[in-house]
């Protein structure tokens, strides 16, 4: 039994960690899985390529899909992983791992799984691999339907959905330096509760850069990260420009007249650069690379 998925990262406009309210969009770096299901087999194995989130993350996604359609004769197979996206950067590697994961498992036994419980499986299975403070619903939901989504996250509920402005480009610093969600608890993130609420309140009136532009000035105090990447860049053009999740990572959104001169500005030449664009699409419409 085999089922093969895909599905896109996404970039954090508003971070969910200071008041559980999140906002995210999705992006053009995606994640490929292939599920293989063995009857009789009994340990679950996990090959990624390059070196992904978690196994713990992989494993516990398939066996939240067995448990859900209640299949006991299947317990083990192979998972198959392969992302263009950064690990413990902020760009939903996990979030995009876990709902390809889920939608190839249920692939893999023929079955239709909701958007809903697909997205709520993946959020439980987050925290418990603990890459993920809040279940990170709303990188789930951007990653998975695409576009800018707006969530409250304890509550599993989806408060917007929207897209940003067509044709922009998006552009990412991406240190070599990881920040694991392990690392990280909840009372980090007390003092950016002022600019999140303000963020929020902006996102809620259209304001959707302003927002990501305070959004990533907060988080960046609260990490100790460098901001000046994101504020050298909307000197020169770009939209907007943040940290983005937890970090280090920042992202950039500029339009095609004002690419060369952020670009230039922002190569440090100790970070990677790469030039995505974002993403729209629906995971279920994302046609799948084979592994084979």
């Amino acid at each position: 039994m085999i089922g093969e998925a895909a599905c896109f990262g996404a970039a954090t406009m508003l971070n969910a960690i200071p008041t559980g309210k999140g906002c995210a969009f999705g992006i053009g770096l995606r994640v490929d899985v292939r599920v293989t299901l063995e009857k009789g087999a009994s340990e679950l194995e996990v090959v990624t390529e390059p070196k992904v989130d978690s196994p713990e993350l992989v494993r516990g996604c398939v066996r939240a899909v067995l448990g859900h359609f209640q299949v006991p004769d299947v317990a083990g197979g192979r998972i198959e992983v392969r992302s263009e996206i950064p690990v413990s950067r902020g760009l939903k590697s996990s979030s995009a791992v876990a709902n390809a994961t889920i939608l190839a498992a249920a692939r893999a036994l023929g079955k239709t799984i909701d958007d809903q419980t697909l997205l709520v499986l993946g959020a439980e299975e987050a925290i418990r691999a603990r890459v993920s403070l809040t279940g990170a619903f709303d990188d789930a939901c951007a990653c998975y339907f695409g576009g800018l989504v707006l969530t409250e996250n304890a509550k599993r509920k989806i408060l917007l959905k929207d897209k940003l402005e067509r044709g922009l480009k998006v552009l990412l610093h991406i240190p070599k330096r990881q920040i694991p969600k392990r690392d990280l608890t909840t009372e980090m993130f007390a003092r950016a509760i002022p600019d999140a609420n303000r963020a929020l309140d902006l996102i809620l009136q259209g304001h959707y850069f302003r927002a990501l532009d305070l959004n990533g000035a907060a988080i960046s105090r609260v990490l100790g990260l460098d901001p000046r990447i994101a504020q050298e860049a909307k000197k020169v053009g770009a939209v907007a420009a943040g940290i983005t999740g937890t970090g280090p990572a920042t992202v950039i959104l500029c339009r095609e007249n004002a690419l060369d001169r952020v670009r230039s500005v922002v190569d440090t030449g100790d970070a990677e650069l790469r030039l995505t664009t974002l993403n729209s699409q629906k995971a279920t419409e994302v046609q799948p690379r084979s592994s084979s």
